[in-house]
C-alpha cells in the first residue's frame, strides 16, 4: 500500500473505534469528518518497529485500529516531547508518539488533536498537565493511570481515561508496553 493509503486507513479505523464508545463519539463530534490533509515527512524512532509487537495485547474493540497503526508505523512522523535531561536516554529510546489529527497534520484541525503514543514496559510517563481536555483510549497493553483527585486505575485495551483541563496526570507501564490514543480538545493543542 502507498503511504497515503496507510495513513488514510489509520483515520478510517480511528473513526470506527470512536463510534464504539458513546463518550468518545460525544467528545469528538464531527472532528474526524472531511479533514484536509498535509504531507508530512516520515520520521522513525527506536519504537517504530515495536508497535507490531503489541497486536496480541489488544482486544476486539482496538485490534483493527492497532493493526492499521502497525502497518503505517514506518510512514508516520514519530516525535518526542521531552529531552534527555528531562527523562533520560533510556526513556527516549523506548517511547514516541505521532499525530493523526492536529493543527499541523497529517489531517488538519485547529480545534482538535488526536495523537498515538507508545511506551515500553517499565516506563513511567511523568505527571504533567495541559490546557486541553483529554481522553486516553488504551489500544494495546496497559498501564496504571494516576490522575489528580482520584484513585489510581489499571487500564487495558478499550479503557478510557478522562482528564479535565489542567488536571495533573501520568501513568506507569508496569507489566506491559502501552499503545494509547489521546483525544484532545480546547486551546493549546500544540
Amino acid at each position: 500500500m502507498s503511504p497515503d493509503t496507510l495513513i488514510d486507513k489509520v483515520l478510517l479505523e480511528t473513526r470506527k473505534v470512536v463510534t464504539q464508545f458513546p463518550v468518545l463519539s460525544d467528545f469528538v463530534g464531527n472532528a474526524l469528518e472531511d479533514r484536509p490533509r498535509t504531507l508530512e515527512q516520515a520520521r522513525a524512532l527506536p519504537v517504530t518497529d515495536r508497535v507490531a509487537g503489541v497486536l496480541d495485547l489488544t482486544n476486539s474493540q482496538t485490534r483493527s485500529l492497532t493493526r492499521s497503526i502497525a502497518d503505517a508505523a514506518h510512514v508516520l512522523r514519530w516525535q518526542q516531547s521531552y529531552s534527555v535531561s528531562e527523562i533520560g536516554a533510556y526513556h527516549l529510546a523506548n517511547y514516541g508518539w505521532f499525530n493523526v489529527l492536529s493543527p499541523v497534520g497529517p489531517f488538519i484541525s485547529d480545534a482538535f488533536r488526536i495523537s498515538v503514543g507508545y511506551w515500553e514496559k517499565g516506563l513511567t510517563y511523568p505527571q504533567h498537565a495541559h490546557t486541553p481536555e483529554e481522553i486516553y483510549l488504551v489500544l494495546a497493553g496497559g498501564a496504571v493511570f494516576e490522575s489528580e483527585g482520584r484513585d489510581a486505575v489499571c487500564a487495558g485495551p478499550g479503557d478510557l481515561i478522562h482528564h479535565t483541563p489542567s488536571q495533573w496526570h501520568g501513568f506507569s507501564a508496569e507489566d506491559s508496553p502501552i499503545l494509547a490514543m489521546a483525544f484532545w480538545k480546547g486551546s493549546g493543542l500544540l
